[in-house]
């Protein structure tokens, strides 16, 4: 499972730049986190 979704992150990378691509996860997780609370 893990490499799955490295392998989607990786397509992600290349498609939209890797600065893109960490900001965006980073609000995911974020928003993810205050869900949680």
């Amino acid at each position: 499972m893990e490499r799955k979704h490295y392998f989607i992150l990786r397509c992600l990378v290349t498609k939209y730049g890797k600065d893109n691509v960490i900001n965006t996860v980073n609000k995911i997780v974020t928003n993810n986190a205050k869900e949680d609370e």
